[in-house]
Parts: structure tokens; C-alpha cells; sequence
């Protein structure tokens, strides 16, 4: 039997997401949800208004002070790039961002803290603008936060990173494998690309001796 039509609309209007991440509420899941994120993340497939709904229940979120909220949040923003986060990623990362450092995420398994995650959600929306471009390129300088964003700023925003290598690098060695792994893979698919690629690095490190 059919579900009536009004049933993702009723549903949208009274779902929690704080409830159900919490177990306090229940959805209908899908046999390959491994838990009450994925339920959630699956109801983006079916329009609206659950999309809109779910924009404001995780944008809400995002700076809770339990981690396993907010890294839901954050893992629903990184995982729906084109939801509306309404200025919360933003904000997270000004206000929040020393309480995510180090916190690993209690929903998928992932070496990376929940700031760098909240900072690939922002860098997956650099196109969009400025404020997401200019946070990527100042997170990119900090000491030890390069390599999360290097392969990123390789790939969208090259100009300004060969004008950074230098800094980059000095402030976090370890994002030097970053775009010699995305040159590798360039270079895979076009020698010429590559070593353009290749040859813009060097003279950004030298330029920066």
C-alpha cells in the first residue's frame, strides 16, 4: 500500500533531529543505515521540505557543546555540500573551533578531528564566496592545519597557494604530501598537466627561500 503523500511533510514538521541522534525519536531506516545519522541523511533524498528542515535542525547544531551532536552536524554539512548551513559553518569555526580539536567523530571512523572536518565542509563550499574561500586560505597558515586543506587549495584556489607554499609548508610540514599527491595523480592523467603542475610548486618554494 502506498504511504499518503503528506507523510515526509507531517514527518518533517514534528522530526527532531536532536531527538533522534539522541535515540529519543525514531525513523523509519533503511536496511543499510548503520545508525540514526544515516536515517537522517538519507531523508535528504526525498526533497522537500525535509531538505530545508534538516538545513535548520543540523545548522542548530553545530556549536552544541556535546561533540556527538555537533560532529553530526558536521558530518551532515560535509556530506550534503549544497545544503544551506545559514552561516552556522562559518560560525563554528570562529567560536567553536578549539572545542572540536582532537574530538574524533563517534559516527564514522576517521583519524581526522572534528575541526578538520568542519573545515572540509567549509573548503567543499569555497566557490560560493569569500568568507568560505578566505577561512580555508587562514586555516591553511596555521601551524599544523595545513595538510587537511593543501590538496583542496591545489586543486581550487592554486594561484593563491603557489603564492603561500612557502608558508603553508613551514607551518605544517606534512601538507607538503598534500599536492605532490595531487600532482601524482594529474600527471596520471596528463604528463603535461603534471609537470606544469610540478614546476609551478618548485618555483612557488623557491620564490619563497
Amino acid at each position: 500500500m502506498a504511504r499518503p503523500l503528506f507523510r515526509p511533510l507531517a514527518l518533517a514538521l514534528v522530526a527532531s533531529a536532536t531527538a533522534i541522534l539522541r535515540g529519543e525519536q525514531t525513523l523509519d531506516a533503511s536496511p543499510d543505515d548503520r545508525h540514526a545519522l544515516d536515517t537522517l541523511l538519507s531523508r535528504w533524498h526525498l526533497g522537500e521540505p525535509w531538505q530545508s528542515h534538516l538545513c535548520r535542525e543540523f545548522a542548530q547544531l553545530l556549536m552544541d557543546p556535546d561533540p556527538q551532536l555537533a560532529g553530526a552536524a558536521i558530518h551532515f554539512f560535509g556530506e550534503r555540500s549544497s545544503a544551506d548551513d545559514g552561516g552556522g559553518l562559518l560560525a563554528a569555526l570562529r567560536f567553536h573551533a578549539a572545542a572540536l580539536e582532537g574530538v574524533r567523530s563517534t559516527w564514522y571512523p576517521d583519524e581526522r578531528d572534528l575541526r578538520t572536518l568542519l573545515v572540509l565542509a567549509i573548503a567543499q563550499r569555497m566557490a560560493r564566496g569569500a568568507p568560505f574561500r578566505d577561512a580555508v586560505r587562514a586555516e591553511a597558515l596555521l601551524p599544523g592545519r595545513g595538510a587537511a586543506v593543501a590538496t583542496l587549495l591545489v586543486a581550487r584556489d592554486p594561484q593563491w597557494f603557489r603564492q603561500h607554499a612557502a608558508e603553508i609548508l613551514s607551518a605544517s610540514p606534512e601538507a607538503a604530501a598534500a599536492p605532490l599527491g595531487f600532482i601524482a595523480m594529474a600527471h596520471k592523467a596528463s604528463p603535461a598537466d603534471g609537470d606544469r603542475h610540478l614546476t609551478a610548486l618548485v618555483s612557488a618554494l623557491a620564490d619563497g627561500v
